[in-house]
């Protein structure tokens, strides 16, 4: 057992086999350097949704989630992606409107000033 499969009381499982370390080697730099940040996946979704037009419904379509799915496989924290996608095009709605909310909150704190009246006029 020692000389052919290298096994040993110190080594119970022996060597590994030629092609499971090869393997390992080949896909060595595909693994995920990053952990998954759900926070981050809405901003990227959202972001593309809104600049594309793209409906609420596309996240129900099979092929955005197939493509979701693989993105799931390259992951190395396959349960927060799962967790992560959305359903329906209302969560879609719900995260739009939470992000506007942040927004706007964002911008009355932190760009306009409390002792300043701003007005905005359109041309329309």
């Amino acid at each position: 057992m020692k000389k052919i499969h290298g096994i040993t009381k110190a080594n119970p499982h022996g060597l590994s086999l030629p092609s499971q370390s090869q393997i390992r080697i080949a896909f060595q730099n595909t693994i995920p350097k990053i952990v998954f940040n759900e926070d981050l996946f809405k901003s990227f979704l959202l972001r593309w949704m809104i600049q594309n037009n793209i409906s609420f419904q596309q996240v129900e379509k099979s092929e955005f989630r197939y493509l979701l799915h693989y993105l799931l496989a390259c992951s190395s924290s396959t349960t927060a992606i799962c967790n992560s996608l959305p359903e329906s095009g209302n969560t879609i709605r719900r995260w739009i409107i939470n992000l506007f909310e942040s927004s706007k909150l964002f911008i009355k704190n932190n760009l306009i000033p409390s002792n300043r009246i701003i007005y905005f006029s359109f041309d329309l």
